[in-house]
């Protein structure tokens, strides 16, 4: 038998869940995509982003996945770097600092994210809830 069609060692070998986040990223997609409701500004033309030099993507797992997307879709473009841990290596005030969680309450995000708000105007957070 295939290693891939041997779901309990795939449970053995994958302690922290992500063949099963892998499996259903179709249906968190569709679920983001419906579920999602911009706040303010209405009107984003108002930001001005021209002073932005690069870009930190904070997250982790599954959170992680779409800083490292980005990094490989727009790397040419901008700067991207994805940190995955307690502490942003640098930051300054033309950096973008985007920090992801699912629930909101990521130990590691989180930490980031009190980072970036002392140290940029340029702070978003993406989550379903919690903290962030």
């Amino acid at each position: 038998m295939n290693l891939l069609d041997d779901q309990k060692r795939i449970n053995e070998i994958d302690k922290q869940g992500m063949y099963d986040k892998i499996i259903h990223m179709p249906e968190q997609v569709i679920a983001a995509y419906n579920n999602f409701n911009p706040h303010y500004p209405q009107n984003y033309s108002e930001l001005d982003f021209s002073q932005i030099e690069r870009i930190v993507i904070c997250g982790m797992g599954g959170s992680a996945i779409s800083g490292n997307i980005a990094q490989a879709a727009f790397g040419d473009l901008i700067p991207i770097s994805v940190v995955k841990d307690y502490t942003i290596p640098y930051i300054n005030q033309k950096t973008l600092v985007i920090c992801i969680s699912y629930s909101g309450n990521t130990e590691e995000t989180l930490s980031c994210l009190q980072q970036a708000i002392s140290q940029t105007p340029f702070v978003a957070g993406l989550t379903s809830g919690g903290q962030v």
